[in-house]
C-alpha cells in the first residue's frame, strides 16, 4: 500500500464491544462499510466518501482521518487515537486481548445460552 494512504496516526474505534484498528484508507472503508451498525448519517457518507477519494489520490490523509473520527463521533463509538511506537503496540495488544476474551464469550453465550 503507498504511503499517503496511511493515516497520520493510528485510530482504534470500538463498535459494538470489539476494537478495529484503523491506520489507512482502505480499512477506515472496511470498518464503515462492514463494522458500523448505522450507515445513514451525514458524517458517515462523508467518511465513506473522503476515504474512498484518498485511495483515488483526490484528498489528504488527514481529512480521512479527520472524517472517520467524526463519523465514529457521530456513531457514540468510543475511539482512540495514537502515534505509531511502543504505546500504540501495547494498545493493540490489549485491544486484541478484549477482542478475543469477547469471542469467548460469545462462545460460551452460544453454548449454554
Amino acid at each position: 500500500m503507498a504511503s499517503g494512504l496511511r493515516f497520520p496516526k493510528t485510530i482504534l474505534v470500538q463498535v459494538e464491544g470489539r476494537w478495529h484498528f484503523v491506520g489507512a484508507a482502505d480499512e477506515a472503508l472496511q470498518c464503515l462499510r462492514g463494522a458500523f451498525p448505522e450507515r445513514n448519517g451525514p458524517s458517515h457518507r462523508r467518511a465513506v466518501d473522503t476515504c474512498a477519494a484518498l485511495l483515488l489520490g483526490n484528498t489528504t490523509a488527514e481529512g480521512a482521518q479527520a472524517t472517520f473520527t467524526v463519523a465514529a463521533m457521530e456513531g457514540g463509538h468510543p475511539f482512540e487515537v495514537h502515534d505509531d511506537g511502543a504505546e500504540l503496540e501495547e494498545r493493540l495488544v490489549m485491544a486484541a486481548t478484549e477482542n478475543g476474551l469477547l469471542d469467548m464469550l460469545l462462545e460460551v453465550d452460544q453454548l449454554f445460552g
